[in-house]
């Protein structure tokens, strides 16, 4: 095993087919076992912590550099700023121009961050729409119902955390049992399964958020259909597609997750002062109604006659 940390990196990054892309979660540790090669000792400590602190300061910079803030800023302001004021529809016309200038850049490139082909390939728009949706769902169920316990049950910071746990509690259990599950089932059928079950999960809160059962109830829902839905879309991400797109594919699937959970920020907080809770809760629903449909008519298309001789050829 070699020692050299960029020899390492690129050992791995061949053997995980990523076509020269750094992965995020190896860059910090990666720029932090060259810094202790190649920086004297004594001021080793100082670039570690330069390196450390820059992971969150290109994170909040790159959001603001990417435009992704101008489609959220337009969506959380337009309730007190009117849809078609001129700042609201700047910011939208912005977001635009900056999306676009993206997507040709991202072709343009020869190694891009994105692979734009990927969002639209046959064998992940399936697992890409669904987790865009399912992530929007978990995220504007988990605001909201943090929103609801302050406003309506007084509770604290503390109290909101309690009401979630059975959220991260029920995730975990059922991540671990997922792997059996899909000896059984196709990783789409799961997907729709647990995006069903937090569509439930959604639809009991937008009928009845009113009391401390209420939210512990529905929380345990929302748990059991994410950690099912979850523990799957990485699967369906990738099964369909050559081993050399695998991480191109698992990392469109968890970007768009994460997009998917941002814009649930945003449109609950112009749904909740207008709409109320129950609004709130309801497009959380219907977006989890979708990623369920998005899921099974994956699983659904790829088992066409076609698809099947493929495999078996």
């Amino acid at each position: 095993m070699p020692d050299d940390p960029v020899r390492v990196h690129g050992l791995f990054r061949r053997e995980a087919g990523l076509d020269g892309r750094v992965d995020d979660l190896l860059r910090v540790p990666l720029a932090i076992g060259i810094a202790r090669q190649q920086v004297p000792r004594e001021r080793l400590p100082t670039a570690i912590g330069v390196l450390s602190a820059m992971m969150g300061v290109g994170s909040g910079g790159g959001m603001i550099l990417a435009g992704l803030v101008c489609l959220l800023l337009a969506v959380s302001k337009a309730p007190a700023w009117g849809w078609t004021s001129a700042a609201t529809l700047g910011l939208l016309a912005a977001s635009a121009a900056l999306f676009a200038a993206w997507v040709l850049s991202a072709r343009r490139t020869t190694s891009p961050l994105i692979e734009i082909p990927m969002l639209l390939h046959r064998g992940t728009v399936g697992a890409t729409v669904a987790s865009l949706l399912l992530g929007f769902a978990l995220f504007g169920v988990i605001t909201t119902l943090s929103a609801v316990a302050q406003q309506k049950l007084g509770a604290s910071v503390l109290q909101v955390g309690l009401y979630l746990l059975p959220t991260a509690l029920l995730m975990l259990v059922v991540s671990l049992l997922a792997g059996r599950l899909m000896r059984r089932f196709t990783a789409s059928s799961l997907v729709g399964a647990g995006s069903a079950v937090v569509t439930c999960a959604a639809i009991w809160l937008s009928v009845a958020h009113g009391s401390p059962a209420d939210l512990y109830g529905a929380a345990s829902v929302l748990g059991l259909g994410i950690g099912l839905g979850y523990a799957a879309l990485g699967t369906m991400a990738v099964e369909h597609v050559e081993p050399a797109k695998t991480a191109a594919a698992g990392g469109v699937n968890a970007l768009v997750r994460i997009v998917g959970s941002s814009v649930a920020g945003a449109v609950t907080g112009a749904v909740l002062p207008s709409a109320g809770a129950g609004w709130s809760f309801a497009a959380a629903a219907v977006a989890a109604l979708l990623s369920a449909a998005f899921a099974f008519a994956h699983g659904t298309l790829g088992r066409t006659p076609t698809a099947v001789a493929g495999e078996a050829a």
